[in-house]
């Protein structure tokens, strides 16, 4: 049966899904967070229901609207039906109404427990007995109700018990030395997918659909991944929803999904289980950076930057207080970056604020890349765009900025930093004042010079230089960061 045919009339087209429960689920990144907050030899068990939605009746009034006729013959499915708006929450009253209640007599935490609709993984410390103690309960009342529950598989996919490896949400668990790797067909599947794209061979936008969601699964396992997203994405938003069309990856796009079909291969054979993110600790080293762009003059939708007046650029400065100014990194942007470089798009590189900024953020990693080394770090900027572009590790409507986003983000695993990018209000505190006043060599007074005249200021590196003065949309400008970083260590 079809529950959305005939369209405009249909049982799916009269459900009103704002009157439904919302339905959360968990993950396998956030199962895994729960397998290190439990350590090393933690147990697992997984449940499975068999034939998930037939668990739950339709409403009489609905059998009506529940079948079909053929040859004669009326045929009616009396319970819930995959395909229904309405079965998912319908089921999900029921599954977590009776996992809280197992829950609540054995005493589980709920963070150790991860329903997602019909599956049921939870994890327990080694020396523990919730494990047991949940397994006797929650099993206990299926029994009484009559939910059937799929038997314990040998392979431990389906289901199994007490266990220390196991396969829960699409990947493999082992907590005896904490990693995860991809299923043998699941990663097959992946590479698949991979090839043609990767061959520089035209694709659909369904292709490219269904690659993204791929990719996205093996990310959220592998948070370094995420650096690699931008030009897959802009690949499938190239599509502007149309599927009658084939495209061509680009050549970057290309070199990304190298990188990707590495860590798929590498994924079989088990990664380490990333822990759970941290707000920063109370010694993270603060930055604070601030750009100064062109002034330009707006023609017909088309922004024709000025000549500046004075000499402008880019700073990072440590946050201070009582004066302890340790460093001060600045960059001067060459005249013709500011007024006549254009990207891509036709966009002024001197108007490009986001770029600007992000270039001024990533000062400390080029510049005294030994003394952030294992730390945890926080950069303020009063750019928005490049705060979210952290976090996504891209900004999209900025393929400039977005090489920088990622030259930060390569860099910092390479140095093993922990990197948070907040915020702060333009000339909101001393450290703002003076990295703007910085930018521009009209406010950078006598008192300032005198202010970082005892700080570390060292110069920005050759290869960003050398970018600045001939800008690209260049993705190999963050290995050659990278290679700087690596040498001036």
């Amino acid at each position: 049966m079809n529950m959305s045919a005939p369209q405009g009339q249909s049982l799916n087209d009269s459900i009103d899904e704002t009157r439904l429960e919302k339905v959360e689920m968990s993950s396998a990144k956030k199962y895994g967070y729960s397998i290190i907050d439990c350590g090393v030899g933690a147990r697992m068990w997984k449940w499975d229901w068999d034939h998930a939605y037939k668990n739950i009746p339709a409403p009489l009034s609905e059998h009506r609207l529940q079948g079909f006729r053929w040859l004669g013959k009326y045929f009616i499915e009396t319970q819930q039906v995959f395909g229904s708006k309405s079965a998912v929450s319908a089921f999900d009253r029921l599954g977590h109404t009776i996992a809280d209640m197992a829950a609540a007599t054995a005493g589980l935490p709920s963070a150790f427990m991860h329903r997602t609709l019909d599956d049921l993984p939870i994890v327990t410390p080694a020396d523990s007995n919730l494990g047991t103690q949940f397994a006797a309960a929650y099993t206990g009342i299926c029994k009484r109700i009559g939910a059937s529950l799929a038997k314990n598989c040998p392979d431990k996919e389906k289901a199994f018990e007490d266990s220390t490896t196991g396969t829960v949400l699409g990947i493999k668990f082992d907590t005896n030395n904490l990693t995860w790797s991809l299923p043998a067909p699941k990663a097959a599947r992946t590479l698949l997918q991979i090839s043609a794209p990767f061959h520089g061979l035209p694709v659909s936008l369904k292709q490219t659909e269904k690659l993204v969601g791929l990719l996205n699964d093996i990310a959220q396992m592998c948070p370094v991944l995420k650096g690699f997203k931008h030009n897959i994405l802009q690949l499938l938003q190239s599509f502007n929803g149309n599927e009658s069309v084939l495209l061509t990856p680009t050549d970057a796009t290309r070199q990304d999904l190298r990188i990707w079909a590495a860590a798929v291969i590498s994924a079989t054979d088990g990664l380490p289980i990333s822990p759970r993110p941290t707000l920063p600790p109370s010694n993270a080293l603060v930055f604070v950076s601030d750009a100064a762009g062109a002034q330009f003059s707006k023609v017909q939708g088309r922004f024709i930057p000025l000549p500046p007046s004075d000499s402008r650029g880019g700073a990072s400065i440590n946050e201070f207080s009582n004066s302890d100014l340790w460093f001060c990194s600045r960059v001067t942007w060459p005249i013709t970056f500011l007024t006549t470089a254009r990207d891509t798009s036709d966009h002024a590189y001197g108007c490009k604020s986001s770029t600007l900024e992000a270039i001024a953020a990533i000062l400390p990693f080029l510049t005294i890349p030994s003394i952030l080394r294992n730390r945890d770090i926080i950069l303020l900027t009063d750019n928005e765009s490049v705060v979210y572009g952290w976090l996504s590790r891209r900004i999209p409507q900025d393929t400039s900025a977005s090489i920088f986003i990622r030259a930060l983000h390569i860099i910092s695993v390479f140095l093993n930093c922990n990197v948070t990018i907040r915020h702060l209000p333009r000339m909101s505190t001393p450290a703002a004042t003076l990295a703007d006043q910085l930018t521009r060599d009209s406010t950078t007074q006598a008192i300032q010079r005198r202010a970082i005249h005892e700080a570390l200021q060292p110069q920005p590196p050759q290869p960003l230089i050398d970018w600045l003065n001939n800008p690209t949309e260049d993705w190999s400008l963050p290995l050659r960061l990278l290679d700087h970083v690596r040498t001036s260590e």
